[in-house]
């Protein structure tokens, strides 16, 4: 793996720590729901990108295809 693989490996991993976080606090704690569930789904879908299984799959090379 490149180094800017490594890179966006240890942003996912803190993504991800964030989401448990939060999805944890939001159980804990009222908060608002809809708002709660706009920044989980944020969390992962930004966790999912910079993941380098999913950045390096055939599949996401055929969506940024022109």
């Amino acid at each position: 793996m490149k180094q800017n693989d490594w890179i966006l490996a240890g942003i996912e991993a803190v993504l991800w720590y964030c989401f448990i976080y939060y999805s944890l606090y939001s159980i804990k704690h009222e908060v608002n729901l809809f708002q709660s569930s706009f920044i989980l789904l944020v969390l992962v879908y930004v966790a999912i990108c910079c993941c380098p299984l999913v950045r390096h799959s055939h599949a996401w090379a055929k969506m940024w295809e022109k």
